[in-house]
């Protein structure tokens, strides 16, 4: 009897020990999940993002050079002489032209009877005074040019002046008006093969001999200066 017992025990407890060791060999499953590290490769795409970077920069500096291009094509009027001086009864044409806009350009004068301005800019000087004459274009552009009208100049002579040359030679011309006058001067050459002059005054020597030069001013006075070139 005893021994019948015994031999159940045994069957129990061997049939109690092998669940365990089934339970114990369950975790080893999970060993397949160690693949994981596989997902680092979008890392890879960083670099893409410097190359957005740079092309952005370099458009960006195309984007400011073609700016800086269109300030210096940007559309206004060039005025040659913003301040003038004009004698009384003087007539002279404003030195003027439109950059970027249409050729129309409108003409007014603050004072009309100081100074008078027509419709293609030309300027009669009628009594001493001051005249603001201001230029219109297109798209509201403007230009200002102050006009001062002093007396018509009495003579003329010349302030500094060469009387010998060399062949080659440069010299600028200056000239005097009488007291409180304004004016404008024109000079002329009688022998532009020998010396040439240029309407602010500016002389060449040409070639040896002699010429003469006169200071002309609008209201007909004169000096004269004779230059010899060696």
């Amino acid at each position: 009897m005893d021994s019948a017992v015994k031999v159940v025990n045994d069957a129990i407890n061997g049939l109690v020990k092998k669940p365990v060791e089934t339970t114990i060999q369950m975790p080893t499953t999970v060993a397949p999940t160690t693949q994981a590290p596989t997902t680092a490769k979008p890392t890879t795409q960083v670099p893409t993002e410097g190359t957005t970077t740079n092309t952005f920069n370099q458009e960006q500096e195309s984007t400011e050079n073609v700016s800086a291009a269109d300030e210096s094509t940007t559309p206004h009027i060039d005025l040659k002489n913003k301040k003038i001086k004009m004698g009384k009864k003087e007539k002279l044409r404003l030195r003027v032209k439109s950059i970027g806009l249409s050729n129309k350009l409108k003409f007014k004068s603050s004072n009309k009877k100081v100074v008078s301005v027509t419709r293609k800019g030309k300027l009669k000087a009628k009594k001493k005074g001051k005249a603001i004459i201001t230029i219109y274009g297109e798209k509201g552009i403007t230009a200002v040019c102050k006009v001062t009208v002093k007396k018509a100049p009495k003579s003329i002579v010349f302030k500094k002046k060469p009387s010998v040359m060399k062949v080659g030679d440069t010299f600028k011309l200056k000239t005097k008006l009488s007291n409180k006058s304004a004016g404008s001067v024109k000079f002329i050459s009688k022998n532009k093969k020998v010396i040439k002059v240029s309407k602010d005054g500016m002389v060449k020597a040409l070639r040896k001999g002699k010429a003469e030069i006169i200071a002309r001013t609008y209201n007909r006075k004169e000096a004269r200066i004779i230059i010899t070139v060696k």
